[in-house]
């Protein structure tokens, strides 16, 4: 049985911070599985678009862990004059 469900049959839901938590965990069980799949130009770009969408609605995005993910993501892409310098080269 999904987490979700789990607490919806048991009245925790009605909280407002516990579906909260339960939307962030979805979101960073999507994140995961973005990391292993998109490179990191395609991962830095759903990050910032959950950056935009989600906002202030979602808890995570102001945790130093979620700034770390982004510096980390942003540091390993190529700024694209180095790609462009790279191309001539050949």
């Amino acid at each position: 049985m999904r987490f979700r469900a789990l607490l919806v049959k048991s009245n925790i839901l009605h909280c407002p911070p516990a579906l909260q938590i339960v939307n962030d965990l979805r979101t960073l069980r999507e994140l995961a599985t973005a990391l292993l799949r998109y490179d990191c130009v395609t991962f830095l770009t759903l990050l910032d678009t959950l950056r935009l969408s989600e906002g202030r609605n979602s808890v995570w995005l102001f945790h130093s862990a979620a700034h770390t993910i982004f510096q980390e993501v942003s540091s390993h892409r190529k700024p694209l004059h180095v790609v462009a310098a790279n191309s001539k080269d050949r």
